[in-house]
């Protein structure tokens, strides 16, 4: 007798039928607490909300201060520059920017400055000389306690100032707590507060985060772009 495999008649018709391979089963709707079940299988994927720039994180609040901090070195410039492009398009974190006519022609040079007043308006504040700045600051700013929430809240005012011969004016300013808050960088030594030694690949106590110093080409591009969005 042969054992033979091939399937006989009748077990051809139910292996043909597919009925008899798969019966059909009653469908069930899926409950709640399988449902739950489900969703604690899949990963949770965190929720990122879009990064909104703040004070801290500029680089004239990373080397500028309430009480003024000066910038000196090879690189000075070079930082002050970028320092200045990150406050300008920073409107959430700075509310305006006060430099002299005359510094911003330093770091810039040509006739940018008047363009760039144009194209910014009041994101930017030319002063003719240091007496302009420190009314223009006093003007639209109060004295305050340090521990108003508003100060906290509101984006502050930026200044960046040359004293030379005058630090002690820049000094008299920069002792009063103002609302919004005044972070100041000085061009130079400054004798009422730190001095950073910024060399010409940056500065020598780099802070938490990147720096890129900014030639003065560099900085009037990016500038540009800022004031013509669409260009």
């Amino acid at each position: 007798m042969t054992n033979d495999p091939t399937p006989t008649g009748g077990q051809c018709d139910r292996l043909a039928d597919p009925d008899t391979q798969r019966p059909c089963l009653p469908y069930r709707p899926p409950s709640h607490a399988s449902g739950r079940r489900f969703r604690a299988l899949l990963p949770r994927r965190p929720i990122r909300k879009p990064h909104v720039p703040t004070t801290d994180d500029l680089l004239i609040s990373l080397f500028g201060a309430p009480q003024g901090a000066g910038l000196s070195g090879p690189g000075a410039e070079g930082l002050e520059r970028a320092a200045l492009v990150e406050a300008i398009a920073c409107p959430a974190a700075i509310s305006q920017v006060v430099i002299e006519y005359a510094d911003l022609y330093r770091l810039l040079g040509g006739a940018i400055a008047n363009d760039l007043q144009q194209a910014l308006g009041a994101r930017l504040y030319l002063a003719e000389a240091l007496e302009d700045a420190v009314e223009h600051i006093e003007c639209n700013t109060d004295p305050s306690n340090g521990t108003d929430a508003q100060a906290i809240e509101t984006p502050a005012l930026a200044w960046f100032a040359a004293p030379r011969q005058h630090s002690d004016v820049v000094h008299h300013v920069l002792q009063t707590q103002r609302t919004p808050t005044l972070i100041a960088l000085i061009c130079g030594p400054w004798a009422y507060g730190p001095t950073h030694l910024i060399e010409a690949d940056g500065p020598w106590r780099p802070p938490r985060r990147t720096i890129e110093l900014l030639s003065a080409q560099e900085a009037v591009t990016r500038l540009s772009q800022k004031a013509n969005p669409s260009s």
